[in-house]
């Protein structure tokens, strides 16, 4: 059983953090963003065992494309026998290995993080602006005499156009990465250092009020379990670090950005992102609302169900095998992403109202709605799983090197919400009769099954 050192999902594991983001709008959803070390000594891992990822953004000095041949090539589906094209498109960035790449006051690692936003923004041919015209088609009067923006220069002097660039830009960062950019897997050597400062500054770009104990939480999960070179103590400095230098010198870099954002994107190849960058301002002034619909992050189901099974396996496999057949240390890598997987897709799941049964009208379930009882127990195999993992975390003291978010921490709140959850499952049970398809009971006996030990 392999898994990559400092391998994770951001998404999955910002939302699993012990100071999770609290909007829901803001929730990343898992899929989006990857992280890990290099592959080099490790000659079996396969593109399915890193997420799928659709890109590779290297941040080393060193280029092999050979390194990469494990993961190009067709694979077989998860539905079936038929081959699908999985080879990622592979970006390299590098900062050099010599270079201070922690302080972001100096230039160099400003350009590198530069560097990373300009390649995100360049024209693919794969863009598409879609705008609801009923939402926009009524224009704000009042507004109707100012200037309209210059597309070679969104950025001006006056103060109401500085206010927008942040939520504009971040806006286009999450439809770069719908418009099929992600899964985005980013590597360096080891995974801690030069990645932990692009994910820092990519999760600010995609959430700009996304809180630095969030992004300090997300760096300190590198290197938790045993390193031949570092220890706890080590890596706690790289975090002290990580916040002086990195953390509180992010908003230089925006600001940098933002101040130059013309010069920087002048090239023709950026031009689609600047035009872009002017509707967006442009929406939030005159239809906030449909700025809103387009600024929301997308979540990939497939990658979700996919994941799920992959999932499943890692953790059957340690069910099945003796201690000493896997490191231990891997174990609790496996368990931890594994809870962490689990539980951001739950709340990614629940983000929506209808999701949850308190809040579904008792008329909807009047008629055979086959489509909200199979989302009722997408929520409750999420639920039931992340529950599971905390519980054996918490006995087998995993959760001390991982921290569980604050709600489910302890024994008896693991409890407590195994007992909620049999009652919502209840609640479903009752709803579902001869009348809904046989998968559908079937599925819900093996929720039974899975909830109930029954």
């Amino acid at each position: 059983m392999n898994f990559l050192k400092n391998y994770r999902d951001v998404g999955a594991a910002v939302a699993a953090s012990t100071n999770p983001v609290e909007k829901d709008d803001d929730i990343i959803p898992p899929g989006l963003l990857l992280r890990s070390s290099a592959w080099d000594l490790k000659p079996d891992i396969r593109w399915e065992d890193i997420g799928r990822p659709r890109t590779i953004l290297n941040l080393r000095e060193y280029h092999a494309a050979s390194s990469y041949g494990q993961l190009i090539g067709p694979q077989t589906s998860d539905d079936g026998d038929r081959a699908v094209n999985s080879s990622p498109v592979v970006w390299q960035i590098s900062a050099s290995n010599d270079s201070e790449k922690y302080d972001l006051s100096l230039s160099g690692s400003r350009d590198w993080l530069v560097a990373v936003l300009q390649r995100l923004l360049e024209d693919d041919g794969t863009w598409t602006f879609e705008i609801d015209e009923d939402a926009t088609r009524e224009g704000s009067a009042g507004r109707a005499e100012e200037k309209c923006a210059d597309p070679d220069d969104p950025v001006q002097t006056s103060p109401h156009r500085c206010g927008f660039f942040r939520s504009a830009l971040a806006c286009l960062i999450r439809r770069r990465f719908a418009a099929g950019l992600s899964p985005l897997l980013v590597h360096c050597r080891f995974g801690r250092d030069r990645t932990g400062i692009v994910v820092a500054f990519l999760l600010r770009l995609m959430v700009p009020s996304v809180p630095d104990s969030v992004l300090l939480d997300e760096f300190l999960l590198s290197d938790r379990t045993c390193t031949p070179k570092l220890d706890g103590d080590c890596m706690m400095e790289k975090g002290k670090m990580f916040l002086e230098l990195t953390l509180k010198n992010l908003p230089i870099v925006f600001h940098y950005i933002e101040a130059r954002w013309g010069r920087i994107f002048a090239d023709q190849k950026y031009r689609t992102a600047r035009e872009e960058m002017v509707r967006s301002i442009e929406l939030q002034r005159n239809h906030p609302m449909e700025f809103v619909r387009l600024s929301r992050f997308r979540c990939d189901e497939k990658y979700m169900k996919v994941e799920t099974g992959i999932y499943l396996k890692r953790i059957s496999f340690l069910s099945q095998n003796p201690h000493h057949i896997i490191d231990i240390d891997e174990k609790q890598v496996i368990l931890w992403a594994s809870f962490a997987f689990y539980y951001s897709v739950h709340a990614w799941l629940t983000r929506d109202p209808g999701q949850c049964i308190e809040n579904v009208p008792e008329e909807t379930w009047e008629v055979p709605n086959i489509e909200l009882l199979n989302s009722q127990l997408d929520c409750i195999h999420m639920n039931a799983a992340a529950i599971q993992l905390a519980k054996i975390m918490i006995e087998e003291g995993i959760a001390e090197t991982y921290p569980l978010p604050k709600r489910i921490d302890k024994i008896k709140k693991v409890l407590d919400l195994r007992t909620k959850l049999t009652q919502h499952l209840g609640k479903v049970d009752q709803k579902i009769n001869v009348s809904h398809p046989q998968n559908l009971r079937r599925r819900m006996k093996k929720m039974k099954t899975r909830v109930l030990g029954k």
